[in-house]
This record gives C-alpha cells, sequence and structure tokens, in this order.
C-alpha cells in the first residue's frame, strides 16, 4: 500500500491526501474529484484523479492533509462535520 499523493499548487511541493492505495486499485478507480484542504498553505485546493499519483515510500496518513469526497460518508451518531 502507498500514499495518494497530490502537489500544492502554491508551493509545488508533494503532500499525502490521507488515502492509502496500491497503484492497480487506483488504476481501475474510475475518475473522481474533490476538495483538500493543504497542509502546506493551509488553502483548500480543488484536485482530481488526474492530479494524484500513488507513491509507497509517502508520509502516514496521520500526517496527511483533510480532504472532503464528492460523497462524504455519513459521522457516526452524535458527530458533526467541523466546520
Amino acid at each position: 500500500m502507498g500514499a495518494l499523493m497530490v502537489r500544492c499548487p502554491q508551493t509545488g511541493k508533494d503532500f499525502a491526501s490521507g488515502i492509502e492505495t496500491d497503484p492497480l486499485s487506483f488504476e481501475l478507480t474510475p475518475a473522481f474529484s474533490g476538495t483538500i484542504r493543504c497542509p502546506l498553505c493551509g488553502v483548500d485546493h480543488q484536485w482530481s484523479k488526474i492530479d494524484a499519483w500513488v507513491a509507497e515510500d509517502a508520509p502516514s496518513p496521520s500526517s496527511a492533509a483533510a480532504w472532503s469526497a464528492p460523497h462524504p460518508s455519513p459521522l457516526p451518531d452524535g458527530e458533526r462535520e467541523p466546520a
């Protein structure tokens, strides 16, 4: 497994999205897009499958950015979406 990586358009540096996958699974995944909060510049960036790649030696997801998918999963009872 590796980390799904994206590049910050502000700094030009790469960061982990918080998603772990393997190269074959990622290749077989249909096109997608979403918004990701960049840990490098603090700005929300639009991104899609063509902007991402799998890195086997990337930082762990615990140090990755927060991201939002086009269809987020429901939160457990009592929990609220962060503002």
